[in-house]
């Protein structure tokens, strides 16, 4: 079975090109209804493997590698929009040691509203951008899709841990921001269904001012309700 995008062979039955990720048209169409709904994305694999798949830890690890399957699969995957919420949460714990040290659970709880709030609207900004200004004719996305997608995006952030170690954190921050950006741009592709990887970074450049500043405003609304100090959040 040839791609018609990038003209590679698959084998028969195959959903998506192994190469691109584009996915095949009408006459897979039923067979990927399918997988959807029983929840069997590899339904040639015995059960365990399936299983092992679905994984919130293999997810994550696939994510991080740049499978595009995996991007797949939790776009189409509803009951995945938890395991991406547990993501964000995961990264931003993760993020939030120096406040568990310091004792004060307010600057952990802030982390945690400010990771979630931020997460939902950065995949709405996306979603917005992607569907209303820059479409492409096989572009068909929900918030929800994005949501998934961009939640998964973030894991390898879970690698920040390694900051604890002295003289560390400096050299790994900027490595992990861009394998975090390029995570990112294939989560925005895939689930806007770009063929055009270059559309899916336009995307993510566009939306990071209105990100950045619905950031600032929601950072501003959380520290006043928690009572804190705005300097001390911006030192954590």
């Amino acid at each position: 079975m040839k791609c018609k995008v990038c003209e590679r062979e698959n084998p028969e039955g195959a959903l998506f090109c192994g190469n691109c990720g584009s996915p095949f048209e009408e006459e897979n169409s039923q067979q990927a209804s399918e997988i959807v709904h029983t929840e069997q994305p590899y339904a040639s694999e015995p059960e365990c493997v399936t299983a092992n798949r679905s994984t919130l830890t293999s997810r994550m690890i696939r994510a991080s590698m740049f499978d595009i399957h995996a991007y797949e699969e939790v776009e189409a995957d509803k009951s995945a929009t938890k395991q991406a919420l547990t993501v964000v949460l995961i990264v931003a714990l993760v993020g939030s040691l120096p406040s568990l040290v310091s004792g004060d659970l307010r600057y952990l709880l802030f982390t945690f509203m400010a990771s979630v709030c931020y997460w939902a609207v950065w995949a709405f900004i996306t979603y917005f951008i992607g569907t209303k200004f820059l479409p492409e004719q096989t572009t068909d996305a929900d918030w929800g899709q994005l949501l998934r997608t961009t939640g998964f995006a973030q894991s390898p952030g879970v690698l920040t841990i390694l900051g604890i170690i002295p003289g560390v954190g400096s050299f790994i921050a900027l490595p992990i921001m861009m394998w975090q950006i390029g995570t990112m741009v294939m989560a925005v592709r895939q689930a806007l269904d770009y063929k055009s990887t270059l559309r899916a970074v336009g995307v993510v450049l566009i939306g990071i001012i209105p990100a950045l500043i619905s950031l600032f405003f929601i950072a501003v609304i959380l520290i006043g309700l928690l009572g804190l100090d705005a300097a001390t959040v911006s030192n954590q």
